[in-house]
This record gives structure tokens, C-alpha cells and sequence, in this order.
């Protein structure tokens, strides 16, 4: 079980099994990479064939909650 502050992050793959128990209020944005996405970027950026993304949960990252915080002005 994680506890998500203000701020926080969850990275996972989608093809992980995966459940959720929420309790109380909250707010999230969800934000989908596809895999040629990812694999495209990653060839653009020179990095090695099969980069993933490193699986974090209930990490604060300013730069993600900020750009998050942004997109609410869109919907």
C-alpha cells in the first residue's frame, strides 16, 4: 500500500497486473506513454534499445506536479 502526498508519483508499467484501494478524496491526473512512443523517444534521444522507465510510487517530483497542476487549466 502506498500513501500519495501532494506532488507524488506512481510510474508502473500497464501491463503489470495491478489493484487499487483508495480511501478518502483525491485528485490525480493519469498520463499513458505507449511503448513505440517511448521507443521512438528514446532512439531520438540516443539512448539504448529497451530503456524503460524506472518504476517509482509515492515519490514527490515538483517538475511532474507542476506540469500536472498545468494541465488542470485545460479541462
Amino acid at each position: 500500500m502506498h500513501a500519495f502526498e501532494a506532488g507524488s508519483i506512481y510510474l508502473r508499467n500497464f501491463q503489470d497486473d495491478y489493484k487499487a484501494d483508495m480511501y478518502g478524496t483525491f485528485d490525480f491526473v493519469l498520463i499513458e506513454l505507449p511503448r513505440p512512443f517511448m521507443e521512438r523517444t528514446a532512439l531520438e534521444l540516443g539512448c539504448p534499445a529497451g530503456l524503460e522507465l524506472r518504476h517509482a510510487a509515492a515519490q514527490t517530483d515538483a517538475v511532474l506536479a507542476h506540469l500536472a497542476a498545468s494541465l488542470r487549466s485545460l479541462v
